[in-house]
Parts: structure tokens; C-alpha cells; sequence
């Protein structure tokens, strides 16, 4: 059902994106969908536990007594970077990048929570590559990463990560992954409008105190404030004067379209280019009179 309202959401986005990203992401999107696999084990964790865990910053994924089949991730691996190399990637490019078929058993062992360490393994099998290449090697990975971390995210279900009193945390609670994109929900009756974050690896949304940096913390109303064009209210950049920390966001109350986590982590990004033309952030970040 996901993918079905990523794609619809998508293709509202047609004209800002472009017909050939959109028919690209579209693709690579069906096949994560279709490659994700269904039988990931579950053995619930209790709300004590599941608290303990992310208060210390411990992915969920991390207590999965599953890890992702060898044979299954190098099939989406190859399966993926056969449609980058289709689409996007130079000849001169794909030649440089090779089929994932040299990974050993134990290297995927913590793929599911820690991104650096399946990097460094996936880098040690792929010799002599140039900055570019590592940068859409490491593209394709991520891609890969997400159909597992999504699929098996999904089972998680014994909690509410929309929950008030869940622990503020920027690194997400299931895999670990650093917040993508910054979501403002529309007010309901006394309520303004709770704020989730959103982990583009695994699809998971959990909450986060409104007015609080999502970088260090700081919830000084006079040190944070949200940017966003005059003819856009809806995406917006949220900057912190204390650690110079911005991020990506979007408010619901001024969206009218159909609403995609997945696809509007994108376009906020593309809206951000606009927002940052503007000097009144830097002007902001920099205002010494601010303290």
C-alpha cells in the first residue's frame, strides 16, 4: 500500500522533478518493493525495553535475531545497480563498479543498524575506486539496505513511535539511521501539531519535541526558527543559531497534496536550494545579538 501512495505522491511532482528522475525513481522503487523479503522473525521486546534501548541509542534492528541472507543481498545489489547503470551511471562510470559477488557470511552480520561498517566491507571488495565511484557505490548500497531495513522495520509493531513520551532521539530507534526529513502534523483539537521525524532506510516516523534542535538539543525558542519562501509555507528549513544546525521540513497544515514521507524527503531537499537563496538564515546563524 506504501508504495502505491509513494507513487501517486510522486507523480504530483512531476514538473519540479523532471520526467526522467521520476520514471527512474519510480522503477527503482517497484523493484525494492518486490525484492523485500517477508520472512524477517520478530520476537517482540517489551515497552521497558524498547525505551532502554533507544534512551542509550541502540537500533532495534540491533536485538534482530535475523540477519539479512547473504545470497538475497548481493541478488538486490546486482538487481539495483543493473538499473542505476541502466538509467544514471556512465559506461566509463558502471565499468568501474562490479557485481557484489565476493561478500563473505559474517559480512553483513551488523548491515541492518550500522552503515560505516557495511561501507568499509563493501569498499574492501571493490579495489581502485575514484571519489565518484565510491560516492554511487555507496548510493547503491543505501538502496539496497532499504529493502531489508523497510521490510524488516515494518514487523516492528509492539510500539507506537508516535508516542509523546517516546525518548527524543535524532538517530532513528529501529536502524539507526540519522533523520532525514522533519515532519509537522496538522493541529488536532488543543494539540498545535506534534512533530515526527522520518528515517528515509527503513520508512519509520517516531516523535520529537517541537521546539527542540534535532543536532544539540537546544529548545530556546529565541535560538530556533523555521525558514521558508512566501509562496511555499509547507517545506521549510529549521535552523538552530546555537550548533548551526539545519534540517529539512515540512508542515502539514499548509500541504494540500497527497502526503509521501518517502517523496517529500526529496522535494524538501530541492525546496531547501530556494529557501537558502534567502540571506536571512545566515544572517540569523551569524546575529551575535541573538543569544
Amino acid at each position: 500500500m506504501s508504495l502505491v501512495r509513494d507513487l501517486e505522491a510522486l507523480g504530483q511532482y512531476q514538473e519540479l522533478l523532471g520526467d526522467s528522475q521520476c520514471h527512474f525513481l519510480a522503477k527503482l522503487w517497484t523493484l525494492q518493493d518486490e525484492m523485500a523479503p517477508t520472512d524477517f522473525r520478530w520476537e517482540p521486546l517489551s515497552k521497558h525495553e524498547i525505551y532502554r534501548l533507544t534512551r542509550a541509542n541502540t537500533p532495534l534492528l540491533s536485538k534482530a535475531k535475523d540477519k539479512i541472507d547473504l545470497i538475497a543481498f548481493v541478488e538486490a545489489f546486482n538487481n539495483i545497480l543493473a538499473l542505476y547503470t541502466e538509467e544514471i551511471f556512465s559506461s566509463e562510470l558502471s565499468a568501474k563498479l562490479q557485481a557484489l559477488d565476493s561478500l563473505g557470511e559474517h559480512d553483513l552480520d551488523q548491515a541492518l543498524f550500522d552503515d560505516v561498517k557495511i561501507l568499509e566491507r563493501v569498499f574492501s571488495k571493490q579495489a581502485f575506486l575514484d571519489d565518484d565511484a565510491k560516492s554511487c557505490l555507496t548510493l547503491v548500497v543505501y538502496s539496497t539496505l532499504r529493502v531489508f531495513r523497510a521490510a524488516y522495520a515494518s514487523q516492528i509493531k509492539e510500539i507506537d513511535f508516535g508516542e509523546y513520551d517516546f525518548p527524543d532521539t535524532h538517530t532513528c530507534p529501529v536502524c539507526g539511521a540519522e533523520a532525514s526529513l522533519s515532519i509537522i502534523n496538522r493541529p488536532i483539537a488543543f494539540n498545535g501539531g506534534l512533530r515526527n521525524h522520518y528515517c528515509s532506510s527503513c520508512d519509520t516516523q517516531w516523535h520529537y519535541t517541537r521546539i527542540k534542535c534535532a543536532f544539540c538539543g537546544e529548545s530556546g525558542q529565541e535560538r530556533l526558527r523555521y525558514f521558508y519562501t512566501p509562496d511555499d509555507e509547507a517545506h521549510r528549513v529549521h535552523a538552530c543559531k546555537s550548533c548551526k544546525g539545519i534540517m529539512a521540513a515540512i508542515n502539514l497544515k499548509f500541504f494540500t497534496l497527497k502526503f509521501s514521507p518517502r517523496v517529500e524527503e526529496l522535494v524538501s531537499l530541492l525546496k531547501a536550494r530556494e529557501i537558502f537563496q534567502d540571506a536571512s538564515i545566515d544572517k540569523f546563524l551569524s546575529d551575535s545579538s541573538i543569544k
